[in-house]
């Protein structure tokens, strides 16, 4: 048994051995399948709260032994131990091993931001982004040069509304938190400059520098998104060409052809779809093939809270409260300090790891 490995088990048995490894954390109810790990959601149970948490394990291509898979992972579980502690950056309570792997446990909260596509107010989209804004700038103090992979499946989202009462009614109570940060900074560490395609800047299909104007690129299809009711700029809805195709949509999406192509035409905005001209104006911005025309994280943050602001004015100054508050609540002291359970935990996969 001792040379039985986590990946020898198909997707119904790696689920119950981690419910069985884990022990507490209830039954698996979901799994979702990223570019570079596998999330399991679990159950609870309706009297915890949050209800939901997540297991991650690193993804194993067929071409590529455990033991770099595994190595990899810690790369990405470093960098997110790094941009530890903010409210708007999604970060794990919890390091383990299972069966030869590690595995990262997470809140999973309510949810990730594919909820939102064809509901909520423009208000709560808006804010949502400010939110984004908020945590990648934490991040990028922290050591990230570029994500490399936003898309609204690494964005969770957490409702205060449901654990704060006396809240005043405005529609800024949902809030986004960034997450998956396994190619974050990939282009330097590794040279891959790989995303999610629908999602990709345009320095990212030709290996060029990418900055943090790369991730401002997939924050304006992402704001598309939302106001558009999950159209992306090129004209189809996202979900339903990506990454699989529904049912009688053509798979050409699900290759690069048609996204390169979008981009060597300039990104332009061709979904037939109404938007307010401050924010077509934002987004057009936000998706300019030249990095430097692009506004940085800051200004894209500061021209959503103006959009806000010419919406609901209420609104724009306790979001604006919100945001300078978490801002100078993040941790500025070491894990070893603010979390020393996380911080032995993490030593002890190094160890056994690296």
């Amino acid at each position: 048994m001792q040379n039985v490995c986590f990946y020898d088990f198909d997707d119904e048995n790696q689920a119950l051995m981690l419910q069985v490894a884990l022990g507490n954390r209830g039954v698996v109810v979901d799994r979702l399948n990223g570019m570079c790990g596998d999330i399991f959601v679990f159950d609870q149970g309706h009297q915890v709260h949050p209800r939901y948490v997540c297991a991650k394990v690193p993804r194993r291509p067929k071409d590529v032994t455990p033991e770099e898979v595994n190595k990899r992972f810690l790369v990405e579980l470093g960098l997110q131990l790094r941009f530890y502690h903010h409210m708007f950056v999604h970060w794990c309570f919890d390091l383990k091993e299972v069966l030869g792997v590690p595995v990262a446990l997470f809140r999973y909260w309510d949810g990730d931001l594919r909820s939102c596509m064809s509901s909520q107010g423009e208000v709560t989209k808006l804010s949502l982004i400010a939110y984004c804004c908020s945590g990648l700038l934490h991040c990028y103090e922290r050591g990230l040069v570029a994500h490399q992979d936003l898309k609204p499946a690494n964005i969770f989202i957490r409702d205060f509304r449901r654990v704060a009462s006396g809240l005043p009614d405005l529609d800024i109570y949902l809030v986004a938190l960034i997450a998956d940060f396994g190619l974050a900074n990939a282009s330097v560490t590794s040279g891959v400059f790989d995303g999610s395609r629908p999602y990709m800047a345009p320095e990212q299909w030709s290996r060029s520098p990418l900055s943090q104007k790369t991730d401002v690129f997939a924050l304006g299809i992402i704001l598309h998104e939302l106001l558009s009711g999950g159209f992306h700029p090129v004209g189809v809805r996202t979900a339903e060409v990506w990454p699989s195709p529904a049912i009688g949509v053509s798979k050409k999406w699900t290759r690069p052809g048609d996204w390169r192509k979008w981009i060597d035409r300039k990104c332009p905005l061709e979904a037939q779809v109404e938007l307010k001209p401050d924010v077509k104006r934002l987004i057009e911005l936000t998706l300019s093939i030249e990095p430097e025309s692009r506004p940085s994280v800051a200004e894209l943050r500061t021209s959503i809270l103006d959009l806000i602001k010419t919406r609901s004015e209420e609104s724009h100054y306790q979001l604006q409260l919100l945001i300078d508050h978490f801002d100078r609540e993040a941790s500025q002291d070491s894990i070893e300090t603010d979390w020393p359970y996380v911080a032995k935990a993490w030593q002890r996969l190094q160890e056994r790891f690296s």
